[in-house]
């Protein structure tokens, strides 16, 4: 292979490797039920206790800055403190922005981890054989073709999302009244399992969803979320009342103690009554009872005045 085309492959690759990073901890995520700021290895701390699934997380998170370690390395040029630093720096941003824009909490073990991998990422640049090697590839004036790669790259993703916006907006519409009154619910569109439980929830062609199985345990299953002005508004839920134990409940985000609280519960064809006094987060969910076995068809809709 030449060297334009390792340069090539090596640009691509680096680009891409970008473009998931933001992806994954930005850009993929619609928002957050709950943000909260995390101490300093709290993660070992509960895997300590048992929840080893922690660990293969932290292991995730210095694999997933790997590649601004060889960025660093390779097109920066940088020395190994100004590496760990832009690692740290990248880190801290995400973790803000996460907590800022309610996509996530804000864990400090992330910020240590992603800066691992950052130093594990320009170690391998800088000290191996290969590393060296494709070190002589990369210049420094390929950062702006990095940087326009990696926005072509989140594009793709970017639209798939809007499209299936778009999607929803139009399945909720399904919903709209015949006097006018729009539905402002516009759901996740996610077909699944509720969990621990082996109720299936399935959206419908004619804006309906479909809840089937039965479950030994209470359980949720995310419906959708959307965030209303001050007012009074109705909560739509079955066409029928449902004869199997399965109810849609209505949520709303306490800002003080970042935790969703039971505003409404639906359980039968009558529709409830609900005011919000600030603009609110909500989102609506299909609840699940022990000892639920059969089939109920809903169709959530959120409806402004009484």
């Amino acid at each position: 292979m030449t060297v334009r085309k390792k340069r090539a492959v090596l640009l691509l690759a680096l680009a891409g490797s970008l473009a998931l990073i933001l992806w994954i901890t930005l850009f993929s995520r619609f928002g957050s039920d709950i943000r909260v700021i995390y101490a300093p290895f709290w993660s070992y701390r509960k895997i300590a206790n048992g929840e080893y699934h922690l660990l293969l997380e932290d292991f995730e998170n210095v694999l997933l800055f790997l590649p601004l370690g060889l960025l660093a390395a390779w097109v920066l040029r940088l020395r190994l403190p100004a590496a760990v630093l832009l690692g740290a720096l990248c880190s801290l941003f995400i973790e803000c922005s996460q907590w800022l824009f309610w996509l996530g909490s804000f864990e400090a073990d992330d910020l240590l981890h992603n800066t691992l991998g950052t130093l594990l990422g320009f170690v391998f640049a800088v000290k191996t054989g290969i590393g060296q090697r494709l070190l002589q590839v990369c210049r420094k004036k390929d950062l702006p073709v990095i940087a326009v790669l990696v926005a072509a790259f989140l594009c793709v993703p970017l639209c798939g999302q809007w499209l299936h916006t778009q999607s929803m907006k139009r399945f909720a519409a399904l919903n709209d009244l015949k006097d006018g009154a729009a539905n402002l619910l516009v759901p996740d569109g996610k077909n699944g399992y509720v969990e621990e439980t082996q109720v299936r929830v399935d959206y419908c062609d004619d804006g309906s969803i479909r809840i089937n199985g039965a479950a030994e345990n209470r359980s949720w299953f995310s419906l959708g979320k959307v965030t209303l002005p001050k007012g009074t508004y109705r909560f739509s839920g079955f066409d029928e009342t449902p004869e199997t134990a399965f109810d849609l409940e209505l949520e709303a985000l306490d800002r003080e103690s970042c935790k969703f609280i039971r505003l409404v519960c639906v359980d039968s064809k009558q529709d409830a009554i609900f005011t919000l006094e600030k603009e609110t987060r909500l989102r609506v969910l299909v609840g699940v009872f022990p000892g639920a076995n059969g089939t109920a068809l809903c169709r959530p809709a959120i409806y402004r005045g009484d």
